[in-house]
C-alpha cells in the first residue's frame, strides 16, 4: 500500500503544473516565430489569418494591413501583422 502511494506521488510530481505548461507554450511560440520570416508573402499571411489569398490582397490594397515594398514585391512585416491582430481584436460581447 505504501509503495503504491509513493508511485502515485512520483507520477504526480512528474506531471507539469499549469505554470510549466505556460512556459512551454511561450517557448514553443518563440521557436515558431524564429522559423517565420520577418516579411511574409500574401499566401503566408492568408494561412496565418485563416483567410483566402484574395482577401489578403484586398486588405493590402485598401491599406488595412501594414506592408513593406521592395521593388515590385509587397510583403507584410511579421511584427506589423502581430500588431494588427492585437489592435483589431475585440472583446466578446
Amino acid at each position: 500500500m505504501k509503495k503504491r502511494r509513493e508511485q502515485r506521488n512520483n507520477m504526480r510530481s512528474m506531471q507539469p503544473n499549469i505554470h510549466d505548461r505556460k512556459e512551454v507554450s511561450e517557448e514553443m511560440q518563440h521557436h515558431e516565430s524564429i522559423k517565420m520570416p520577418l516579411l511574409l508573402k500574401a499566401d503566408e499571411v492568408a494561412q496565418q489569418l485563416g483567410l483566402g489569398r484574395s482577401k489578403v490582397y484586398e486588405m493590402i490594397a485598401s491599406g488595412d494591413l501594414p506592408v513593406v515594398r521592395i521593388g515590385t514585391a509587397v510583403r507584410v512585416p511579421r511584427a506589423g501583422l502581430d500588431d494588427w491582430i492585437e489592435i483589431n481584436t475585440t472583446a466578446a460581447a
